[in-house]
């Protein structure tokens, strides 16, 4: 019998703050125009607007005051962090939504889409499951798992605890000697047809 668990928060929540404080740290890297661009995209942007496109933007702006409002939500998802690895050694979520796709750097990344179980995803959702370990600083590995039907490879995500990385490293030990070691794909020619790609 199988049996899932996870850790009690909302993960579209933990969605909302890590992306907007990621683009918050990143937007250090922005030219004044490129900053005051993103002044005026965030004041046009909808409040309750929490797409990726929309926190692109007001991450970039975020005041003092409202980080450290997310400061207090992320110390909460830590808390709710310590309370799961309090009684699970490891958590195993995807390393990303997809297997590998086919570069397109067409536009802006917010504005590609990848087909995920047959329905059209912005580009960025492939950012979700590093946000579960990234958000809080928790160390994660990702190992193989197994070719999936289209021959591609699928990796999987091992998110440890607070400072536990060896845990994590061992548990992807642990699967390779499972026979779970990395296998190169076919090549392209050697490939089934995928109608989703």
């Amino acid at each position: 019998m199988a049996w899932q668990v996870r850790p009690d928060f909302d993960a579209a929540e933990l969605w909302h703050v890590y992306v907007t404080l990621l683009r918050a740290t990143t937007a250090v890297h922005m030219d004044d125009t490129a900053y005051a661009a993103a002044l005026e995209r965030a004041a046009r942007t909808d409040a309750g607007d929490v797409s990726y496109a929309a926190l692109q933007y007001t991450g970039a702006t975020l005041s003092h005051r409202d980080w450290l409002r997310l400061q207090a939500a992320r110390e909460r998802f830590a808390a709710a962090w310590q309370r799961f690895f309090a009684d699970h050694d490891v958590l195993l979520c995807p390393a990303a939504a997809t297997t590998a796709f086919a570069l397109d750097e067409t536009g802006e990344p917010w504005t590609r889409t990848l087909t995920v179980n047959g329905r059209a995803q912005p580009m960025t959702t492939q950012l979700f499951w590093a946000g579960h370990s990234g958000l809080c600083g928790l160390p994660s590995a990702v190992a193989p798992i197994g070719p999936a039907s289209n021959g591609l490879p699928v990796g999987v995500q091992i998110v440890a605890g607070r400072y536990q990385d060896l845990t994590a490293l061992c548990f992807a030990t642990l699967l390779e000697e499972a026979g779970h070691a990395f296998r190169p794909p076919p090549q392209p020619s050697a490939l089934p047809a995928n109608p989703h790609h």
